[in-house]
């Protein structure tokens, strides 16, 4: 069967039976990476025919949980292969494994001149990703055990905390307490609050909140499950984005300084841009973020560090206010399928421009928007950030 897309991921075929097995290795050291190649895992499994074997190392995965989602009927079968390197090759050709020719994983390992990465037409139409029903009682049994009510509705919130010597250095981090006024008017729509992340960030307390990111009985099943089971996601530019978007799960993504990898791919999602200036202090328009000095400042950490460089910049966040109104904005669409504002219309329509522009000259433009066209999504920019375009 001919797959939709060369699928950016290492796939190996074993013949030897009457269902075909298609062995995969996904970039298991990232976690938004590590979902991603899962669910094109998944999806190739499909395309193939074939049941499908997930390669796992004993140690270093992102998160072990994400091996056991599943698409529609599909799952995998987890195999545990060498740490380290892709030695399991070799195990693999031993079963009469060869490359599949389905997939191109140039695309996932050539960092300096990536192809198209992230297909967003392909995602944007596959059904949500889900756990086995035994896992989801699971995970559920484990949330009710740290507090969360069962039969409550709850949003996971993340906000990505301080990385040592992290190569995007400051552009991606954000304080959780400009998340404090929407958490205050979610609470009081009735929503319990599950917070994410690492347990080296700042502790989040109060009443119908779980602080998941500082619990001693904190899992890798409960950390995806607190947001596949969200009714709403609220984060930034950080790995629990790319579970909620595979999940179908409604998002608020918060002080995006890159217009293009995070813009929503499901309607009901909506993302804010991240504030910025350049070093002698004038604020960039919203449609500036768009043009070639900014790009390069931004996607390029090496450029960005650069104290000579007159594209330096100087980023700020969103405000308590913009991020209530995103969030407000999102709930309210759940319930009525929302109607783009003339300005997310416009912000659209010049973003994908960009996009197709950009792609066959900055390879990072081209990994996450040069899949279709500069297509990016049928989500928008909060209205609040779009209204003026």
């Amino acid at each position: 069967m001919t797959p939709p897309a060369p699928f950016p991921i290492h796939a190996y075929l074993i013949r030897d039976g009457s269902t075909p097995v298609l062995a995969v290795l996904p970039f298991w050291q990232s976690y938004g990476h590590l979902a991603i190649e899962i669910t094109y895992a998944l999806d190739a499994a499909r395309s193939a025919g074939a049941d499908l074997w997930l390669v796992q190392p004993p140690e270093g995965a992102a998160n072990t949980a994400l091996y056991n989602l599943k698409l529609g009927d599909i799952s995998a079968t987890k195999v545990y292969g060498p740490p380290g390197g892709y030695d399991w090759l070799k195990r693999l050709k031993s079963l009469g494994a060869r490359p599949w020719s389905g997939c191109n994983p140039r695309t996932q390992l050539d960092v300096t001149n990536p192809g198209p990465y992230f297909f967003r037409k392909l995602l944007a139409g596959l059904e949500p990703l889900r756990f086995p029903d035994d896992l989801e009682e699971t995970a559920l049994s484990e949330l009710e055990g740290m507090g969360v009510e069962r039969g409550r509705p709850w949003v996971a919130v993340h906000a990505r905390a301080e990385k040592p010597n992290s190569p995007l250095g400051t552009i991606r981090n954000i304080d959780i307490a400009t998340y404090g006024l929407a958490i205050e008017w979610l609470q009081a729509q009735g929503y319990f609050i599950i917070r994410t992340g690492d347990p080296d960030s700042p502790p989040v307390g109060g009443p119908s909140v779980l602080d998941l990111a500082h619990h001693a009985n904190r899992t890798a099943l409960s950390e995806v499950y607190a947001v596949r089971g969200a009714r709403m996601f609220l984060g930034c530019h950080s790995g629990p984005w790319a579970i909620a978007a595979l999940c179908g799960v409604p998002s608020v993504i918060s002080n995006v300084s890159d217009p293009f990898a995070p813009y929503p791919l499901h309607g009901t999602s909506r993302y804010l841009l991240r504030p910025a200036a350049y070093r002698g202090g004038r604020q960039l328009s919203p449609v500036e973020q768009l043009e070639g000095g900014y790009l390069k400042a931004i996607l390029d950490p090496g450029y960005w560090r650069m104290t000579e460089n007159p594209y330096a910049l100087m980023q700020g966040a969103n405000t308590p206010e913009e991020i209530l109104a995103a969030v407000q904005e999102v709930m309210t669409g759940i319930a009525n399928p929302p109607n783009a504002n003339r300005g997310q219309v416009r912000w659209r329509q010049v973003a994908e421009q960009a996009a197709a522009h950009w792609s066959p000259m900055l390879p990072y433009v081209r990994k996450w928007a040069g899949s279709d066209g500069g297509w990016l999504g049928n989500g928008a920019l909060a209205a609040c950030q779009a209204e003026g375009l």
